[in-house]
């Protein structure tokens, strides 16, 4: 489902582009937001999930006014169609001719043992059931050598069907498999990367899904197989960089196995840290922070994305800053730090600040509206409290979401004393990892008085 935001919000005094757009809640949703037509897509997270929930949809205008609704979503259930993860069977001579159709099949939606099984066109095999039950059949060959194209169709006990070419390749001898890898694996540090195994192995005589894996990583690798679409999942551990080692181990259903020690390589990602945003007496805000590696900086700044001012260094540094000027007081502004490093790699930083409350990044100076600081909150630094101060006599309410819209904390503030509530990020550290985080500040009613972004940085 897409909608045009443009169709359901009525403003005065902005454009619809001037508006500041956040969606929050719905663990079962997935939402995309395209800044540039302020279309939204909706969809659910899982593909096989149906039913109801609902999220949160706010505007924010350049004068602080907040709109928001409760949006609800029905997901209708709907059946989908087997599948076959089937190209060739190959059948050594050697072999009993017996498959386990399970594993060439699958059904979002019902057990594989309930699906059923047609092959057509072949004049060169014959089919029987070993265990119906359990889907295991016999191919047995009507001659030597014969190499045969079919039809092998599954249907689940709704009709859906699905149907594919089939090729069955019967030899009088078994070679075994062979691993491929042309040279070390490169991956980027808090990347991952998806090897398809089908790339990496040879075998004459025996197809993809009969051979068996096993793995062992170094242990600054976490690597995840999964044998429904023949994959490998690696993804090195935060903030890691450096060398490590892969083993992997294939074997065929006849005992013949290949292994192979892969080196991966985990080159240094370039990062944004010690940011500090500073005021000066004349409005102005000096952002200073370093980056991981030699890069090229760009900053880009707008309070309305129509006037977007642009400051760039050419030089290769690891330390950064730049003047923000010409700054209204007490507005929120947007800014993009941009970092191209020696091998032209492009790292964005997106966030946004309320001007007049950076003169000291720990205490900022008395404003009288609500404010959350420090705000990135670094641990590496000191930063232990996620801050609120000048909190409304009317709210009741605290919830932290991450960017995907889960919601990650809340805390009831009924009978609070004071004007400020402290949020303990070290305590938190399961529930508050690295990352952009969404804050609002809701009444008794659940209407969001405050809602903006805090960076953790830990």
């Amino acid at each position: 489902l897409i909608l045009q935001l443009d169709d359901h919000v009525t403003v005065t005094n902005f454009t619809p582009a001037e508006l500041l757009w956040s969606f929050s809640g719905g663990s079962n949703l997935r939402y995309t937001f395209r800044a540039l037509d302020r279309s939204l897509k909706i969809e659910s997270q899982s593909p096989n999930w149906f039913g109801q929930d609902a999220f949160q949809v706010s505007a924010t205008a350049p004068d602080q006014s907040i709109a928001s609704v409760s949006v609800s979503v029905n997901i209708q259930s709907v059946n989908d169609r087997p599948v076959l993860f089937l190209d060739e069977l190959r059948i050594p001579d050697i072999s009993s001719n017996t498959f386990d159709l399970k594993i060439y099949a699958d059904d979002v939606d019902d057990p594989v043992r309930s699906l059923n099984w047609s092959f057509t066109g072949y004049s060169q095999f014959t089919f029987e059931w070993e265990n119906e039950s359990e889907r295991i059949l016999r191919i047995v060959p009507q001659g030597s050598n014969v190499v045969e194209s079919g039809i092998f169709e599954v249907t689940d006990p709704h009709g859906a069907a699905f149907q594919k070419q089939v090729t069955i390749l019967y030899s009088e001898q078994n070679t075994p498999p062979h691993l491929v890898f042309s040279g070390p694996l490169t991956i980027a540090e808090d990347s991952v990367l998806v090897l398809d195994l089908r790339n990496h192995v040879v075998d004459s005589s025996n197809v993809f899904t009969e051979l068996t894996w096993e793995f062992a990583a170094s242990e600054n690798l976490d690597i995840i197989y999964r044998r429904s679409d023949g994959t490998l999942t690696i993804q090195p551990k935060p903030d890691w960089s450096g060398e490590a080692n892969l083993a992997v181990r294939v074997g065929d259903p006849f005992g013949e196995t290949d292994n192979a020690t892969v080196q991966v390589f985990v080159s240094p990602r370039n990062g944004i840290f010690n940011l500090t945003l500073q005021d000066s007496d004349n409005g102005d805000i000096r952002i200073s922070f370093n980056s991981e590696l030699s890069s090229r900086s760009e900053l880009r700044y707008w309070r309305n994305p129509a006037q977007i001012e642009q400051l760039g260094n050419s030089n290769l540094a690891t330390q950064h800053s730049f003047l923000m000027t010409n700054l209204l007081p007490r507005q929120q502004y947007f800014y993009e730090i941009r970092l191209r490093d020696e091998q032209n790699a492009l790292t964005v930083l997106l966030d946004s600040l309320t001007t007049g409350v950076f003169r000291n990044e720990q205490e900022p100076k008395e404003v009288t509206e609500l404010i959350v600081y420090p705000n990135p909150i670094k641990t590496a630094k000191g930063h232990s409290e996620m801050i609120f101060r000048n909190l409304p006599e009317t709210v009741r309410r605290i919830e932290l979401y991450s960017l995907v819209g889960q919601k990650v904390y809340e805390a009831s503030l009924s009978g609070l004393e004071s004007n400020s509530y402290r949020i303990d990020v070290l305590a938190n550290a399961d529930r508050l990892p690295s990352g952009i985080y969404v804050y609002q500040v809701k009444d008794e009613n659940s209407r969001v008085l405050k809602q903006d972004r805090i960076v953790v940085i830990r």
